[in-house]
């Protein structure tokens, strides 16, 4: 593909959100938080939470409120074609209506991760797995974890396993 907003030869330059000669788009990164109680009419809780804009975070409701933990911000490598910028998070947060956040924990000791899974059995919640990136590094190691982690708070956690099967 060529730079430009138009046919091949057209110097009228890149489209919005395209960076230069690279067409790569360039990722917007969000904190607001949206309600609805039947999918149609949407009603925005915050605009900005209290945790940063990411993308790839975790969400769940767990012991009556919402917890958001984990994501990212900036683009990987896969994406840029070139060295990533990209930072994640291992915070937890908790809202009990979606415009008011309480950190609960700055820096879990789970390692820095987006896309992680999240479940609710019985009075824990629980952390499965998710990612640091999405190529494998020189040595061919791939950016994906297969921890398993566990809190019946939020802010205090334990590991369950290091490495699950799956």
């Amino acid at each position: 593909l060529q730079g430009g907003g138009g046919p091949p030869g057209d110097a009228a330059g890149p489209p919005p959100g395209i960076a230069g000669d690279a067409m790569v788009a360039a990722s917007d990164f969000f904190n607001d938080v949206w309600s609805t109680n039947d999918g149609v009419a949407w009603r925005r809780e915050t605009e900005h939470a209290g945790w940063t804009s990411r993308a790839g975070l975790s969400a769940i409701t767990f012991d009556g409120a919402l917890v958001v933990l984990g994501g990212s911000v900036n683009d990987d490598a896969a994406i840029l074609a070139g060295p990533s910028a990209r930072i994640y998070h291992n915070d937890v947060w908790r809202s009990q209506d979606g415009a008011n956040w309480t950190q609960l924990a700055e820096h879990a000791p789970w390692a820095k991760r987006a896309g992680a899974a999240l479940a609710v059995m019985g009075d824990a919640l629980f952390l499965f797995g998710g990612e640091c990136g999405f190529l494998a590094d020189v040595d061919g190691v791939l950016p994906y974890f297969n921890d398993v982690w566990r809190t019946r708070d939020g802010a205090r956690w334990e590991r369950v396993t290091a490495e699950a099967p799956w």
